[in-house]
């Protein structure tokens, strides 16, 4: 399968819009009223980058995993949702100084061949699961996102086409748009009251799950948070499998710095990452309850 590049005149021109928006948007704020206003920098930035031992430490917990051969598996047989990081890019993130994009410096955009190739694997294997177009960045920056949607919709036809947006780039004619192109799920977190009465207008004949955003402070500190003790089963890393702005495949949504990356996808099918094992390996580890890595002994969750 191939993608579509035929271009749509009100696509394009909504590409230029998006991109001028946001440059506008970095520089100067254009939404108020947030519905929780503690947005000063954590006190100990240096503490949010994982340092050459945090990542030298994670190698060696992934390389003591042992790895099985599972050819004769369905190597999706575990995963309900697959999510694709689009780029590390968030109209919001100067203003969510709590969310794991105000610390990026770099520009990062996942390759559109990396997309179609993991979407190329679902098709293989008849995924019926859901297929997310975000992790922490906000889908509808990205101008690639119609075609993505409709690549998906073709290529897994009974999968859930799914993104969760911040809403502000969001009406009612685009709503329209990403419907007709496969879009069958949406979540939009809304900021402002404002914003909630706005979107809260927005109807289509999909499911939208709107939700009032609180900026919780829970991610940045979950590296140095002690440890639970915790032993409910977790699904990760194949109950949702996440690709990366990097084309990485990642242990789960937590692990923000990628200190446990179980495959590379700029040198491997998601097919042979999958088929290698270590992700079965540590699946079956964490759904029995076994936390066996640092990050999940600080971890509550079960994803």
């Amino acid at each position: 399968m191939t993608l579509n590049s035929e271009k749509t005149g009100i696509i394009y021109k909504f590409k230029k819009i998006v991109l001028d928006l946001y440059l506008r948007i970095r520089k100067k704020p254009t939404f108020e009223n947030l519905y929780q206003t503690n947005l000063e920098q954590p006190k100990n930035r240096l503490l949010l980058k994982a340092t050459a031992d945090d990542m030298k430490t994670a190698a060696e917990e992934l390389a003591a995993i042992k790895i099985e051969n599972v050819d004769e598996i369905n190597i999706f047989q575990y995963t309900n949702r697959v999510s694709i990081e689009l780029s590390n890019l968030c109209n919001y993130s100067t203003f969510h100084k709590k969310c794991p994009l105000s610390f990026e410096v770099d520009t990062r955009i996942l390759p559109a061949k990396i997309v179609i190739s993991v979407l190329d694997i679902l098709h293989k294997y008849h995924f019926k699961g859901m297929i997310a177009f975000h992790t922490f960045n906000e889908p509808l920056i990205d101008p690639r996102l119609f075609k993505f949607i409709e690549y998906a919709k073709k290529s897994c036809p009974d999968s859930t086409i799914y993104f969760s947006t911040n809403g502000f780039y969001l009406d009612q004619n685009l709503a329209d748009e990403l419907v007709e192109c496969g879009l069958t799920r949406l979540h939009i977190s809304v900021y402002s009251p404002k914003e909630y009465e706005r979107l809260s207008k927005i109807k289509l004949p999909i499911r939208i799950d709107l939700e009032k955003m609180i900026l919780l402070n829970i991610i940045p500190e979950l590296y140095q948070s002690p440890i639970l003790n915790e032993k409910t089963p977790c699904q990760a890393p194949l109950g949702e499998i996440i690709v990366t702005r990097d084309g990485q495949i990642s242990l789960c949504c937590r692990d923000w710095q990628r200190r446990y990356i179980l495959g590379d996808l700029n040198e491997e099918t998601l097919e042979e990452i999958l088929k290698r094992g270590n992700l079965q390996a540590i699946h079956s580890h964490l759904s029995k309850g076994n936390r066996l890595f640092n990050i999940c002994q600080r971890c509550n969750w079960s994803r």
